[in-house]
């Protein structure tokens, strides 16, 4: 059954450092809008995985869980630099870097144009998909 094949490949899943929960980063650009209840269900959902969001900025409360959250635009003139640089650039801020030392074993994007701005962090952790 096409079900169950995701769930087995998902137990025998490890980190790349051997540890129990592999982690996962999910690319949305904005992170937290309200209607986009799917994102969170989706992190919700991931018990045998370690998930962290990235984006550009926060609009809303990304999670109920608290999981980790990053993201290029942290305030000010300097994080909308930051923003617009990963944006229209593909230029990874210094504290996204941290997403790359984590060496997820996937990254997902909600949405096409998130897939475009988030391939060059992609590409810095070794995948070359998401």
């Amino acid at each position: 059954m096409l079900v169950d094949q995701p769930r087995r490949r998902e137990r025998g899943c490890r980190a790349v450092d051997g540890s129990a929960k592999p982690t996962i980063v999910i690319y949305r650009d904005l992170l937290g809008v309200y209607s986009e209840t799917f994102v969170r269900a989706q992190v919700a959902a991931m018990t045998h995985f370690r998930p962290i969001y990235a984006g550009s900025r926060v609009v809303g409360d990304p999670d109920g869980s608290h999981a980790e959250a990053v993201v290029a635009n942290t305030g000010g003139g300097r994080g909308k630099l930051r923003q617009y640089l990963l944006q229209r650039w593909g230029q990874i801020p210094a504290n996204m870097k941290a997403i790359v030392e984590q060496q997820p074993v996937l990254m997902h994007a909600h949405f096409g144009p998130d897939g475009a701005i988030a391939l060059p962090l992609a590409r810095a952790s070794g995948r070359h998909w998401l």
